[in-house]
């Protein structure tokens, strides 16, 4: 049968617009799952809106495929739903782009890579802009002021899309709102204190720390130091900070030491000088010491770790402040909480408790909301991250929750030295007093992961470094350096990266290590005997191999303490390089050989060196008790035979 033309004309058209419609590029909530593109943002200009100007959103594409990818397309996207209640900005973070639609307008759609086409591996950068007019052809729709809103970009490749990134953005208009800031003032370890008594240059790991002072550290002080700041200082990263301006010394690869080294020490007795001047104004705090990670030490039970890093000791420079603990990616569990009770912190940090409650209160420890943004682990990308902040600060001042920004990195504080005309910044304890009572706190339900190879390695040095404290003779002003040791490890600073914590570890606790080594303190039984048991002092030489002075006491066992025993000697300082000698009285309550072994040890009876082993063989010959020492399998009389003589002789005479 012959088809009507009119049909075949209405069914060219039909099929026309089918096949139109599949190349528009498909909505944004509606894209294929893919991992061939990664899409990072680097800017979005402005960083509010203002009801006109342009939108311009730039960025780079990553092809991650193995394959070459064509007809590549950027285009800008928005959500136009306004966002205006602190549920709907959490529930746009926990399901981003759900809806709205990519830009079709010339400008704001970008071809990528050449002609299209990006190969493996390679990049490409990309800008798409829009103008937020009214009378624009294709209107964004982001018109309401006091709210926020979702922006970015959908890449395709043909009608497929590929990838795509978002971020927040506030339209404030007239609104203005309240928000705090806090920053934290905290650095990886780097300086090994065993090596670093008081009679020795301080000894670092690395330049890292001078890296720091002269970069981020420098700039988050410069924020502290603004009104209405509040700093907490970890008092480690005070105590490097004091020893990186003397004369120190770099650990060397090969483990030795660098020359005299001041690099570094001027700027950082500045920074030190300004870190004072604060600490009189009432805005500084202290942190854990170490910057305890507070969930995952009381997960891998060591919650008297964290107790330990609360408290400082009386002539401490910091020991008089307030305490405000910053968990790890801002994460606060009922038993991380708990372990805080005994220390009554000032506050608590939290992000993870929700966002409608300034104040929570955990059985008597106080918490503090601080905003997610500021707290993610990884930290957010730092165009989002500043979307994220700016539209929590306008949502939750509407509603009136403050914000408060907890700031580590230089990105963070180059957004709270930002000049936003709407936001006005108030001390913490103001926006405390003025929060509505505090609510209690919604606990999570998941829990932190334990790291028992932290653990392990933790329990380990603290093994050795116990050892540490009872041989080594420090003077009496200077404070234990091996309690430095072990909070750093559990640093929040270090990401929960357990081998660079338990590589730390073994770094800092190496001089503990070669002090305990079998070969670092010798043990020596002078050749000798005597046949009367009032007269019996046994000599026994103790050699220090070290660079530390020693406190050592010679133990003795014996496999038969009810025939002979030798009580312990007492405890000797030996200087480094040199040896000691001690005398020790065998007692004999009856005849036999009866093996023995000798131990040097700490004062807490902690073994050092290598033991050694001997005998003794008491005998009876009338009134006399004769006792020969063996050691080392040789039977010693030949040094004292005249004197053995000579005691028998005169016992006859008498």
């Amino acid at each position: 049968m012959a088809l009507n033309p009119r049909r075949v004309r209405l069914l060219g058209v039909m099929l026309g617009l089918l096949l139109a419609l599949t190349c528009l590029p498909t909505a944004a909530g509606h894209a294929d799952e893919s991992d061939d593109l990664l899409v990072e943002l680097t800017s979005i200009t402005p960083t509010v809106l203002s009801g006109g100007g342009e939108l311009v959103i730039s960025g780079r594409v990553t092809n991650q495929s193995s394959q070459t990818l064509t007809q590549l397309e950027a285009h800008l996207w928005r959500d136009a739903t306004p966002i205006t209640t602190l549920a709907a900005l959490d529930a746009a973070l926990a399901d981003p782009q759900a809806s709205g639609e990519a830009m079709q307008s010339p400008d704001a759609t970008a071809q990528l890579g050449t002609g299209g086409e990006l190969a493996p591996g390679a990049t490409a950068e990309f800008t798409v802009r829009t103008d937020l007019s009214p009378g624009t052809a294709e209107q964004s729709w982001l018109s309401q002021p006091g709210a926020a809103y979702q922006v970015g970009v959908q890449v395709f490749s043909g009608p497929r899309e590929i990838g795509g990134s978002s971020s927040l953005i506030a339209y404030p208009g007239d609104t203005r709102v309240d928000v705090g800031t806090i920053v934290l003032l905290n650095a990886r370890p780097s300086l090994l204190p065993l090596e670093s008594n008081a009679d020795q240059l301080p000894v670092f790991a690395d330049d890292s720390l001078s890296a720091e002072v002269a970069g981020r550290l420098e700039r988050l002080l410069t924020l502290g130091e603004q009104d209405n700041v509040l700093v907490v200082i970890d008092p480690q990263l005070y105590d490097e900070v004091t020893a990186l301006a003397l004369p120190h010394a770099l650990r060397l690869s090969d483990g030795g030491q660098s020359q005299v080294n001041s690099a570094g020490s001027a700027q950082a007795q500045a920074w030190l000088d300004r870190v004072n001047a604060l600490m009189t104004s009432g805005r500084v705090a202290r942190g854990l010491y170490g910057s305890v990670d507070l969930a995952q030490a009381v997960a891998s039970g060591k919650a008297d770790l964290v107790r330990q890093s609360a408290t400082l000791p009386d002539g401490h420079l910091m020991a008089a402040l307030p305490l405000v603990v910053a968990p790890y990616d801002g994460w606060v569990d009922e038993q991380s909480a708990a372990a805080l009770a005994e220390v009554s912190p000032s506050w608590l940090l939290a992000s993870n408790l929700g966002s409608s409650q300034l104040l929570h209160d955990a059985a008597g420890v106080p918490l503090l909301s601080v905003d997610p943004a500021s707290t993610a682990q990884p930290a957010a990308n730092p165009v989002q991250a500043r979307g994220w902040l700016l539209a929590r600060q306008l949502i939750g001042g509407t509603q009136g929750v403050p914000s408060i920004q907890l700031v580590t990195t230089t990105a963070q504080a180059e957004m709270a030295l930002a000049d936003e005309s709407w936001r006005t910044r108030h001390a913490i304890t103001d926006l405390t007093s003025a929060a509505s009572s505090a609510g209690t706190p919604n606990w999570p339900s998941e829990t932190v992961a334990s790291s028992d190879a932290l653990a392990e390695a933790t329990s380990r040095t603290e093994g050795l470094l116990t050892a540490w404290d009872e041989l080594i003779e420090l003077p009496d002003e200077t404070v234990d350096p091996s309690n430095r040791v072990v909070p750093g490890a559990w640093s929040i600073t270090f990401g929960r990266n357990s081998q660079a914590q338990t590589e730390w570890l073994r770094l800092a606790s190496e001089p503990a290590m070669a002090v305990l080594s079998p070969d670092a303190i010798q043990l020596r039984i002078s050749d000798w005997v005597t046949t009367s048991s009032e007269d019996n002092l046994l000599p026994v030489t103790v050699t220090n191999n070290t660079a530390y002075q020693l406190r050592v006491r010679v133990h003795f066992e014996s496999d038969n303490p009810l025939r002979i025993s030798v009580a312990d000697s007492e405890l000797i300082l030996v200087q480094p390089g040199e040896s000691a000698t001690v005398r020790v009285s065998p007692v004999a309550e009856g005849n036999g050989v009866v093996a023995m072994r000798a131990q040097v040890v700490t004062s807490g009876g902690h073994p050092v060196g290598t033991p050694v082993d001997f005998t003794i063989t008491a005998a009876q010959s009338g009134r006399v008790a004769w006792i020969i020492i063996v050691a080392s399998g040789v039977v010693l009389l030949g040094a004292t035979a005249y004197r053995v003589r000579s005691m028998h002789r005169e016992n006859q005479e008498g």
